[in-house]
């Protein structure tokens, strides 16, 4: 990381490989997401996704990602695909995209939600600083690579 700015703003569709390679480094140092997606551009680019933004550091560099998915018409969208390159961690992105798309689900007339699996204290303890507020949890009707069940949490903006 550098010390030049970090700007956050909608992503463009020539950023999407580029997601892709950050995503690629998260999942090989920290299995998020647990397992890589068989089209990884497609995994970010999904067709109810309603809105994706960036954080673009030095020289263009993709920092972190973000979108929020849902019905095109409804009362609730949710945040999903968040993730942070771990040479822009502790610069509050993570604080900077959900407020994002908490101002944008309040412009919409939306509620947002999240699931989160629940091993990532890390993103819980943000999500809950933040004023989210679980409100259930399920077990994942897929496994983690080692064969563990995923207790996946839901929370709501509060």
């Amino acid at each position: 990381m550098s010390g030049g700015a970090v700007v956050v703003r909608e992503r463009r569709g020539d950023e999407v490989a580029a997601c892709v390679a950050v995503l690629a480094l998260i999942h090989k140092a920290e299995a998020y997401p647990w397992h890589w997606p068989q089209d990884a551009a497609r995994w970010l680019t999904p067709r109810n996704m309603l809105r994706a933004w960036v954080a673009v550091g030095d020289a263009g560099a993709i920092a972190g990602h973000v979108m929020v998915r849902g019905a095109v018409e409804g009362e609730s969208a949710t945040v999903s695909r968040l993730f942070v390159s771990p040479g822009y961690r502790g610069l509050g992105l993570g604080v900077r995209f959900l407020e994002l798309a908490r101002d944008w689900a309040v412009e919409n007339g939306r509620g947002l939600d999240l699931e989160v699996d629940s091993e990532r204290h890390a993103a819980i303890g943000l999500y809950e600083r933040m004023g989210w507020r679980k409100t259930g949890g399920y077990v994942a009707d897929w496994v983690t690579p080692a064969g563990e069940p995923v207790t996946l949490l839901r929370y709501a903006l509060a």
